[in-house]
This record gives structure tokens, sequence and C-alpha cells, in this order.
């Protein structure tokens, strides 16, 4: 379904996964909240959510493949190698990408697979770019800590949110633990998200200074 991005402008909240597309892609300021996942427990869902999910553009490759594979396999490596820092690093205008891409192909999400490719590679200066927009955000929260991420949120956006909120939906059946991880396979991933635990690592002091009052950003009050 394609929406027109004038209608879109008129919305006032937006929730997906945008990587650091959307501003650019309404052509207006936004207010970003985002929320981090402890790197290598993102690895390990993400590859047993395309493993469960069959409209996944890669499903059936990932039904061949052990984690470590998925972590070094250069088809599926993209969505793996500091994959947050370089979401937030991303500059692209999804609109002219996809144009090259035929109804069938979009349908396929071959968009998302597009843009995937075009995130930029890892580095020093990647690592500060994604903090410097860490940063930026009006607020930053950690699954982890999902609880105490919304109690934060809560302060800053003036909403109290229900005692009975459900914090475990959509979530692996069966999820494995790290220490069920060997050690070859976490070593990998470990290697491959080396910038995104630093990145974790910064959101861990954010979401700590915005729970102790240390950090009450100002853009809400727009």
């Amino acid at each position: 379904m394609e929406i027109d991005q004038d209608l879109l402008r008129n919305f006032r909240f937006f929730r997906g996964h945008f990587y650091n597309l959307l501003a650019d892609f309404l052509g207006i300021e936004l207010v970003t909240i985002t929320l981090l996942r402890d790197p290598v427990a993102r690895t390990i869902s993400h590859y047993r959510h395309i493993k469960r999910d069959p409209g996944h553009y890669f499903h059936q490759l990932v039904q061949n493949q052990d984690l470590i594979d998925f972590v070094q396999d250069r088809n599926t490596m993209t969505m793996v190698w500091n994959f947050q820092c370089r979401s937030f690093t991303f500059r692209a205008d999804p609109v002219m990408v996809a144009q090259g891409l035929s109804k069938g192909e979009l349908a396929a999400r071959a968009l998302e697979r597009k843009l995937v490719t075009m995130m930029p590679s890892s580095s020093d200066a990647l690592l500060d770019q994604a903090i410097m927009y860490l940063e930026s955000c009006a607020h930053v929260g950690l699954l982890e800590r999902f609880p105490e991420s919304l109690t934060s949120l809560s302060r800053v956006i003036g909403f109290v949110a229900p005692y009975d909120l459900e914090f475990r939906l959509n979530v692996d059946p069966s999820p494995p633990k790290k220490e069920e991880i060997n050690d070859e396979t976490l070593e990998a991933i470990v290697k491959a998200t080396v910038l995104d635990q630093k990145l974790y690592q910064r959101a861990e002091k954010l979401l700590d200074e915005q729970m102790s009052g240390r950090r009450m950003c100002c853009h809400m009050q727009r």
C-alpha cells in the first residue's frame, strides 16, 4: 500500500524500524525516541525470527544455516555487523531506491533488503556518528531494561504507564540463553558487534542519567 507523503505529514506519531530515514523522507523535523537491544541478544533474536518467518527474503537460506553461519555468511552478515550503529548513521532516499524495483520485488520486501546492503561499513567514525545521533534523541531506552525505560519516558512526555502493562509481547517462544550458545559462535557475534556494544554502553549511561533526572531533553516540550 502506498501512502502519500503529504498525508503522512499530518500524523503526529510514528513507530517502527525506520533506521535514520524517516525525517528526510517526510521532509520535517521529528522528535525521536529510540530503543536499543543488547547486540548479542539482538543477533540471536534476528536469526531466529528469520528462521520462523516464511515471508522473509532470507528465510530459505537461513533454514540451512547455523547461527555462526548467519553471522559470517556474506549474504546475511549485513544484518549483524554493527547493525545498530549502521542503522543510526544510514542516510538514503527510499523513494529513489524503490523506483528501481518492480512491484513484485517490493512485495517481497526487496526495498528493505536493498537498504540494508546500502548501509555504511563499520569504522570508528561510524561509532562517533551513532553516538551523536543517540545523544540527539529525546529519549533513549533499552529492551533489557524496558520497565525502567518506560518509566523514564513517562516522565519526559507526561504520560503515566498503566501498572498492568504487558512487557513481553511478540517474543520468541523458546529463546536460547547466551550461556547456551557455544563459545565459537558467541565469539563470532561479539567480534561482529564491537561498535554496537560500545553504543549500547553509552545508551546505558544515558538511561541512567534519565532515571536520575540528570538528563532531561527539551525536545519533548515543543
